[in-house]
């Protein structure tokens, strides 16, 4: 009885060891997803913000430190070219320009009588009354006041002009989208008074860091997107050929005519910019790649239920998807989930298949 009990004790033993085992390889299956590589059209472009403007945009302000006498316009006027939007106190300008005007007639008068002088000096020299000095005496009178009348009317097209500042027109039609000064204040040379902005096509600014300029060039075609949803396109129509030495980025325009009512100045929105459209690319999500520190990739695709291990070669990519241009197929099944813990040859199950590349939670790449 003793050795049967023992035989059973070891056979029950040898059961649940061979049960265990059992379970281990079943355990040893890994659970992944994976998608069906399909060729795709893969659109390479920059997005960032910009900020919305009149395609015309004019800060108005005053060359010289004044006080604001009258502002004719309110923000969201329409504006004539040529039109008097404000005006600053010109009382200094004027007494400038009335003294000047004063100079001018007594350089007038003085070059009168210096002409005349002269012409009394030679008509006694002709007679032999008057000496060659007193000719050149009289002479160079009359040539000094001749150029002081020059000055005086230089002097006075100065104060003029000056004069002429403590107006401000419209350099366009337009509409007023900034008031920043109220009648009394006073205004510094280097303030912006008014903004008049033409509107009847709208421009995106955008400032494009200096890494991501590559490809972004006049015509390429762009979408524009608001915060509420509303969407329009249109095309590059300036890159500017330096860098800003401060913020390391370029500006950028992008023109577009046609857009939705939602779309106004001042807005921001956020840019697409297209590069490249590359047809037919093979693509993998950013959660299908391990990659190496020495710079290589490799995916793992499923061939008769294991995972094989393929080197693969990066071309273009963006935030989320990767083109593959040599090491895989179209048609390969390629996993995206849990690559860090795969091992070539590892048994593996599929939990789901899709050809969709929408991110999942497992997005990040590998090391």
């Amino acid at each position: 009885m003793k050795f049967k009990f023992i035989l059973l004790f070891a056979v029950s033993t040898l059961l649940i060891s061979c049960g265990k085992a059992k379970e281990e390889i079943v355990e040893s299956v890994a659970m992944v997803e994976t998608i069906r590589l399909a060729p795709k059209d893969f659109v390479l472009s920059y997005k960032g913000p910009a900020s919305l403007e009149g395609w015309k945009v004019s800060d108005l302000g005053v060359e010289q430190n004044g006080r604001i006498k009258w502002i004719g316009v309110e923000e969201g006027d329409r504006v004539k070219a040529g039109q008097i939007l404000f005006k600053i106190y010109s009382d200094v300008q004027s007494a400038r320009s009335l003294e000047s005007s004063a100079r001018i007639s007594d350089a007038k008068v003085s070059m009168k009588n210096a002409e005349d002088n002269y012409s009394r000096v030679k008509k006694l020299f002709d007679q032999g009354v008057a000496s060659q000095q007193e000719l050149e005496n009289a002479l160079a009178l009359r040539d000094r006041t001749a150029e002081a009348v020059s000055a005086a009317r230089a002097g006075f097209a100065a104060s003029a002009g000056d004069l002429g500042k403590t107006i401000v027109r419209a350099p366009f039609d337009g509409i007023i989208t900034r008031k920043n000064y109220e009648v009394g204040e006073v205004v510094g040379n280097n303030s912006t008074v008014l903004r008049v902005e033409e509107i009847s096509s709208l421009k995106a600014v955008v400032k494009v860091p200096e890494r991501e300029i590559f490809g972004i060039e006049p015509g390429a075609n762009a979408i524009l997107s608001l915060a509420s949803g509303a969407t329009c396109s249109g095309t590059v129509a300036l890159v500017s050929p330096a860098a800003d030495e401060m913020s390391r980025t370029v500006r950028a325009e992008i023109r577009f005519d046609s857009y939705p009512s939602q779309f106004r100045s001042g807005l921001f929105c956020d840019a697409e910019i297209i590069r490249e459209v590359r047809k037919n690319a093979l693509l993998v999500p950013r959660s299908a790649l391990v990659q190496k520190f020495d710079g290589t990739a490799v995916v793992y695709v499923v061939e008769g239920g294991v995972a094989k291990k393929r080197k693969v070669k990066i071309g273009g990519s963006d935030d989320y998807l990767f083109e593959i241009v040599e090491g895989l197929k179209s048609e390969d099944e390629v996993i995206t989930s849990g690559v860090a813990r795969l091992a070539d040859g590892m048994k593996v199950e599929s939990a789901a298949k899709s050809s969709s590349l929408e991110p999942s939670s497992d997005s990040n790449p590998a090391k």
